[in-house]
């Protein structure tokens, strides 16, 4: 990735033996997309970097839309919006200060939201995939809408991933042997 190599470029073509491996971490650790690194060298003259980047699970429809991490990590755009087929989170806190770039989305509600979704996209792919939006109402209760149909699911506001099971259970029994 050319934007991890400028990071590291100016170490390129130094002695494998005077390259601070720690300052290297540091660096590519710093970028917002990184989740985690390894730095290591390998004698007599390689240095092996692994990055594990921050992968999208969600947009926050505010003004500029925000990409959201299984973390909650706010994520720069470094691809348009329009390359995402991403559930989109509607009617949540929209004062920007709670999502800072680079950094932990501080809205509680949106926390909880990414939570779910990461829990779904492991236990149930198959709905991650089909989830258009989910929605908070103004009286706090949390609404999936699905690409299919499309499918309001009211879920309410306790016990969420208890109903996301039954509705998953739901679908195992609808489906053919």
């Amino acid at each position: 990735n050319t934007e991890y190599h400028d990071l590291t470029g100016g170490f390129l073509g130094q002695p494998l033996n005077i390259i601070n491996v720690d300052s290297i971490n540091k660096i590519i650790r710093n970028h917002p997309y990184v989740e985690a690194v390894r730095v290591s060298k390998w004698y007599p003259s390689k240095m092996k970097i692994e990055i594990i980047e921050r992968e999208p699970i969600a947009i926050l429809n505010v003004e500029p839309m925000i990409l959201l991490d299984k973390n909650s990590f706010v994520l720069p755009h470094k691809i348009a919006k329009s390359n995402f087929s991403l559930p989109i989170l509607n009617n949540f806190n929209s004062d920007l200060d709670l999502y800072p770039y680079g950094g932990k989305a501080r809205s509680e509600s949106v926390e909880n939201c990414i939570g779910w979704l990461n829990q779904i996209k492991i236990e149930y792919p198959s709905l991650y995939m089909n989830i258009s939006e989910m929605k908070m109402t103004s009286d706090n209760h949390m609404n999936i809408i699905l690409s299919d149909y499309p499918t309001r699911i009211f879920l309410g506001k306790d016990q969420i991933w208890k109903k996301i099971k039954i509705l998953k259970e739901f679908e195992t029994e609808l489906l053919p042997n």
